[in-house]
């Protein structure tokens, strides 16, 4: 409220995430317009109890109703669910996430860098180690994958609290020496020293990373989270399996670890779908989306200003 009186009024807030969403959309005076995105809806966290399900679904649902101008769903999921809260169809856009292409580090120098040798096959996990992420579901798909596959590696870049707990639980499973924990700020910029990349989270928006394998070439093996439908399927570009199914998840793993044809063929697809998710298209999306709601907002500003002119 202080920025709003300081800075405004605004035609426009949006707002990103759960907590960004809120704020926005409190009731507040300078507001106009008030547009949410929500980045990955926590009532789709499977872990989740009922009762904080229902509190969180809740509140989503109240703010959808009454103080939500235009809901961006970046996949079909996140739009399923919004509409399942309570957003109004008028009001929910589907706006996919886009990307400008990566700026790659050739396969030979992203290796190197990360401590690979030539015969290894690599499985990539990129994120947060967070229990949204879930980089222990990684840790035990190497686990189950390593008596079959001596040469697999899984190399986790990323960082976060859990990180000394996973290395414990690394030693526990057997695997420490098939592992590599990786710490950049360019992530994506290593992506193609993997042969695959594997999405274990519980849930997501629609994770960019899974765009960045599209312009690496990388095959995915995801939980059926938001966006995966939408990219991996779409595109054929690997596979996703029931949230949870950790036999699925590494069996289709191992099929494109066994197979260099299938992750060839994979990794083709991928790279021709990539403008599918340019970045271009996804800021024309969202500028539509505003010059529709400032639209009204002129007209009204018109009427207001004839019906004072009248009265004066």
């Amino acid at each position: 409220r202080r920025i709003v009186k300081r800075h405004g009024p605004f035609d426009i807030a949006h707002g990103h995430g759960a907590k960004g969403g809120v704020l926005v959309r409190l009731p507040c005076r300078g507001i106009r317009a008030r547009v949410y995105a929500p980045h990955g809806f926590i009532t789709v966290d499977p872990d989740i109890g009922g009762r904080k399900k229902a509190f969180y679904g809740v509140i989503e649902g109240v703010l959808a109703r009454f103080f939500t101008d235009a809901l961006l769903a970046v996949s079909s999921q996140e739009r399923a669910e919004a509409r399942r809260l309570g957003t109004a169809a008028a009001v929910c856009h589907g706006v996919p996430n886009g990307l400008a292409p990566p700026g790659f580090l050739s396969r030979e120098r992203a290796r190197t860098e990360i401590g690979l040798r030539p015969e290894h096959r690599v499985a990539l996990f990129v994120g947060r180690f967070c229990p949204q992420k879930a980089p222990e579901r990684f840790l035990r798909l190497v686990a189950a994958l390593a008596p079959r596959h001596p040469e697999l590696r899984g190399v986790l870049i990323g960082r976060g609290d859990a990180e000394a707990a996973l290395v414990e639980m690394a030693a526990a499973l057997g695997v420490s020496d098939r592992l590599l924990f990786f710490e950049t700020a360019r992530a994506s910029a290593y992506m193609r020293a993997a042969d695959l990349l594997v999405v274990p989270s519980r849930y997501e928006g629609f994770a960019y990373t899974m765009i960045e394998a599209l312009a690496a070439g990388l095959p995915v093996v995801s939980y059926d989270v938001g966006g995966a439908d939408d990219l991996v399927l779409g595109t054929r570009s690997g596979y996703v399996v029931p949230q949870g199914d950790a036999r699925a998840l590494a069996a289709r793993a191992g099929e494109i670890i066994a197979d260099p044809a299938l992750q060839s063929r994979m990794a083709k697809a991928a790279r021709a779908q990539f403008h599918r998710f340019d970045l271009a298209t996804m800021l024309d999306r969202i500028a539509e989306i505003y010059d529709d709601l400032r639209t009204p907002l002129a007209q009204k500003d018109g009427r207001l200003s004839e019906a004072s002119s009248r009265a004066g």
